[in-house]
């Protein structure tokens, strides 16, 4: 099934620490899609480098596997005739906007205090459901208009 488009390693965060902490290693696995086994290499390639590059990529290289994984699952979600599947990530977006603005409302009126980590992680759940969504839903509509329903079988 035709996903988001994918971002070679080099337009990622994943890409822009390594050009500025290991630029070798950027110019030979920029233009490699992260989900291609690309990632494996990147780890591979820094095993050269210092013990505190090493541990610091580690977290770029752990963050770009889960973005891979998530789509993966998001494209079987959409690709699925099950109701419950099909419904489930309206869902969430729907919850996640009532918690925000709940929260928000609540938090200006002073009913509560939220901390700004809880704010900062309200948000990126809200961005990653709201964005992965609509990019997700705009695809499947591109996709079964570009195939038609031979696609959808």
């Amino acid at each position: 099934m035709n996903q988001r488009p994918k971002q070679p390693i080099r337009r990622t965060a994943l890409g822009l620490w390594l050009k500025e902490k290991a630029p070798e290693v950027a110019e030979a696995v920029g233009d490699l899609l992260p989900d291609a086994g690309a990632l494996g290499v990147v780890r591979n390639l820094l095993k050269k480098a210092s013990p505190e590059l090493q541990t610091e990529a580690e977290a770029y290289l752990t963050r770009a596997e889960d973005e891979a994984e998530v789509t993966k699952r998001w494209v079987a979600d959409s690709s699925t005739r099950d109701p419950l599947s099909v419904r489930v990530r309206p869902l969430i977006v729907l919850g996640s906007c009532t918690t925000f603005l709940l929260f928000a409302l609540l938090d200006s009126l002073q009913v509560i205090v939220i901390k700004p980590a809880y704010i900062n992680l309200l948000e990126n759940l809200l961005l990653t459901s709201v964005g992965g969504y609509f990019v997700l839903r705009s695809a499947d509509k591109y996709t079964q208009r570009k195939h038609g329903a031979k696609w959808n079988n």
